[in-house]
């Protein structure tokens, strides 16, 4: 078995499609390891990943990036998670016997430790918006790399830190060519959603949501991305709780997914039931349409079932891909500005009135999607380059 070291970025939106990955990768002759915070750590052994724990000058950098605020800030934490993660881990691979690294594209400590160590190593994005004119704009000065790339032994280069963190060989970009925002990288491979196969309905749920499943009514999931800052928690709720309060006015089955840390601020109707996070693999095959603030990662795995859906975005790349789903003829929007219950009702509404105006570009995504072959195709080509 060839071992692999797997490094996202933090937060279990960077987390997941590397674990999704990595539960393909046994069945190819790969050993994977996963260099993630504690709460990736946990998921990942459950997709076969053996964890490599961070020092805690690394995790704390977590914590950090959740204060974040300003471009600024988040630069600097992207500078000090480079600094303080590549000579770690260029230990680590070491000390492993590693054959490859998959990293991140925001995690450059990863590619530049793979990159001193001799290995080959691939690169993945997490959302279209890493293609985007913003991102690029953005690129030119977010983290001086000469003293880190020498301190490494590595040779000088003109490539900025954006591009320093693509590989050279494999670059993965988990959606299909149409939600291309500019031309891909060198190297660069489309392979659809980067997802967990879904499970069947786990016996762990409770009864209410077994009710809701079996329904004959409409289903609509309302579920928000995990927030990685906390300046956006009161924004999400502010979502949640319209949300919630839209369905309540509609003849519909509705299930309101909310983060532990959160809760809504009003009863809700008997039809509209109120749960803590829930597993997206169990819950989305079932629903008719989803309601979301728009995370690539819940939005991709939602398109890749052909469920229509239903935007508020809120933050970072939420906007960008809003903009790209409307665009496509997948989903519909609503900007965060103009929110209220009663207009996400009434949006909602000409949804469930005319479910064909979206049906029709989500199973021709949905088909792409397939054919591009998702999570057990990036596996193979990561095993191919190794």
């Amino acid at each position: 078995m060839k071992k692999v070291l797997l490094a996202p970025y933090f937060g279990l939106g960077h987390s997941m499609p590397f674990i999704a990955m990595a539960a393909h990768m046994r069945g190819l002759g790969l050993e994977p390891y996963l260099a993630a915070e504690p709460a990736a750590l946990e998921r990942g052994a459950e997709a076969g990943c053996k964890p490599l724990e961070l020092p805690p000058d690394v995790v704390e950098i977590a914590t950090t990036v959740r204060g974040i605020t300003t471009t600024e800030e988040f630069a600097e934490a992207l500078s000090t998670l480079a600094q303080r993660s590549a000579p770690f881990l260029r230990k680590a691979l070491g000390e492993l016997g590693a054959e490859g690294v998959v990293t991140d594209s925001l995690h450059l400590g990863a590619g530049l430790a793979a990159e001193a160590s001799g290995l080959p190593w691939a690169s993945a994005a997490v959302t279209p918006f890493e293609l985007s004119p913003a991102m690029a704009a953005g690129s030119q000065a977010i983290i001086p790399t000469a003293e880190l790339r020498q301190s490494l032994g590595l040779p000088e280069t003109d490539r900025n830190s954006l591009q320093q963190g693509l590989s050279p060989t494999l670059h993965i970009l988990p959606w299909t060519p149409d939600f291309d925002l500019a031309a891909p990288p060198p190297a660069s491979k489309h392979v659809g959603t980067l997802v967990l196969d879904p499970d069947p309905l786990a016996e762990s749920l409770d009864e209410a949501i077994k009710r809701f499943v079996d329904t004959p009514k409409p289903k609509v999931l309302v579920t928000a991305t995990s927030s990685p800052i906390d300046a956006a928690d009161p924004m999400v709720e502010e979502f949640l709780n319209d949300a919630a309060e839209a369905l309540g006015s509609l003849d519909v089955a509705g299930l309101v997914s909310i983060n532990r840390s959160m809760a809504l601020e009003q009863p809700v109707p008997d039809h509209v039931l109120v749960s803590p996070f829930l597993p997206h693999a169990a819950i989305l095959p079932h629903c008719d349409f989803i309601v979301t603030n728009g995370g690539w990662g819940t939005v991709s795995r939602t398109l890749a079932l052909g469920i229509p859906v239903v935007m508020v975005p809120i933050f970072l790349d939420q906007p960008c891909n809003a903009e790209l789903c409307t665009k496509l003829g997948v989903a519909r929007a609503l900007e965060y500005e103009d929110l209220t219950p009663e207009d996400l009702a009434a949006l909602l509404q000409e949804v469930l009135d005319a479910p064909e105006s979206l049906q029709s570009a989500t199973a021709t995504c949905r088909a792409t999607m397939r054919e591009l072959g998702g999570a057990p195709e990036a596996a193979r080509a990561i095993a191919a380059m190794l």
